[in-house]
């Protein structure tokens, strides 16, 4: 359709608007920078037009089971160059209008500095025909309200958001959220107070036994949100491997961080046992922590009390056998008294014999 036809379609359009009082329908639509949007137009059966701001469009169409038209348009990753009056239209003048606005909402954000007194979080919209209602700052789901800890400074289409004595408990996202007049939805932005990782220190596992499950936790604290990296230190201690995932290695995520906590199953002695390094990396800086994995056989802990049971029934044995000795040493003793007795009760016998004798000759 040339752009002259196009005038006098609308001339005409205007007329039956006016004097045959032909339905029309507004609608305003506002929308974010790098959103889609998708209008879709249904009129009785028959061939559908769709305009923007003059110019025609092409737009996909279709029919439902009813017999109605059906068309829609879509854009994809929208611009400022997407806002506009989009409008479509059959032959009966059924005429739906589609006020488009499309708005940004920018933020900056800052680096946490060391015992620094402040610091300062902002967010933007960039759209001077919207009016902007409010503009308030979120932490998750929980409204930031103003306190010693926060203050919100609000200027019209702009709003700060500032934080006493920042320190690494507050480092992370914020939410500016922006109310526009007409808009269905509010808009948001991400606004970070950033800091380089840091990853706590990992307890050694040193009683794991072959055959169980392991779970290394790389506690990592910073934002943006670190990337986590897991090595294991070779057996001649001077490279570190990057560790491959499978079925029986693997990794989940923690607090929000991937890869944050590594999954060894079916431990094996030969080849789990060792060092292992988790590196956490943002565009800040990266940080690093070294855990110790030992892992013990799986009669680890019958050897000892085998032990014991040897050491007790070798115990017994010197205890029985020296006992053994000591009776028969006793019995051996015992007989030789006896035998004594009976020799000094017969040397006695003897001799009284001996003396009755000598009494009788006399």
């Amino acid at each position: 359709m040339s752009r002259c036809s196009f005038f006098i379609y609308i001339i005409l359009l205007g007329l039956c608007n006016f004097l045959c009082h032909c339905e029309t329908s507004n609608k305003v639509i506002i929308r974010q920078g790098g959103d889609d949007l998708k209008l879709t137009c249904k009129v009785a059966k028959g061939v559908i037009y769709w305009f923007k701001d003059g110019e025609g469009l092409n737009p996909s169409s279709s029919s439902d089971g009813s017999g109605d038209s059906i068309s829609t348009i879509t854009r994809n990753n929208l611009t400022m160059k997407d806002a506009g009056m989009y409008q479509c239209t059959d032959k009966a003048l059924t005429t739906h209008n589609f006020s488009v606005s499309i708005l940004t909402v920018s933020g900056k954000s800052q680096e946490l500095v060391a015992n620094a007194s402040e610091a300062v979080l902002e967010c933007s919209v960039e759209n001077e025909e919207l009016e902007v209602i409010e503009m308030r700052w979120r932490r998750g789901n929980d409204l930031i309200n103003e306190t010693d800890k926060y203050l919100t400074i609000t200027n019209g289409s702009s709003s700060s958001l500032i934080i006493s004595n920042p320190d690494e408990n507050d480092v992370g996202p914020y939410v500016c959220e922006v109310s526009i007049e007409h808009a269905e939805n509010k808009f948001e932005k991400i606004v970070g107070l950033n800091n380089g990782p840091h990853v706590k220190k990992i307890v050694d596992l040193r009683n794991k036994v072959e055959g169980e499950t392991a779970f290394i936790v790389c506690n990592v604290t910073g934002y943006p949100v670190p990337r986590v990296t897991w090595f294991k230190l070779l057996e001649d201690e001077t490279q570190m491997q990057v560790i491959t995932y499978d079925e029986r290695v693997s990794t989940e995520a923690v607090e929000g961080v991937a890869d944050a906590k590594l999954i060894i199953r079916d431990l094996k002695i030969k080849t789990d046992r060792g060092d292992y390094t988790c590196v956490a990396t943002n565009y800040l800086d990266s940080f690093n922590a070294t855990v110790t994995l030992k892992v013990k056989d799986k009669l680890a802990a019958v050897w000892p009390f085998l032990g014991i049971c040897a050491e007790v029934i070798i115990l017994c044995s010197i205890i029985f056998i020296f006992e053994k000795r000591r009776n028969r040493r006793m019995e051996e003793e015992e007989g030789d008294a006896v035998k004594q007795d009976l020799m000094k009760k017969s040397n006695g016998t003897s001799q009284d014999v001996r003396q009755r004798n000598t009494v009788t000759k006399a």
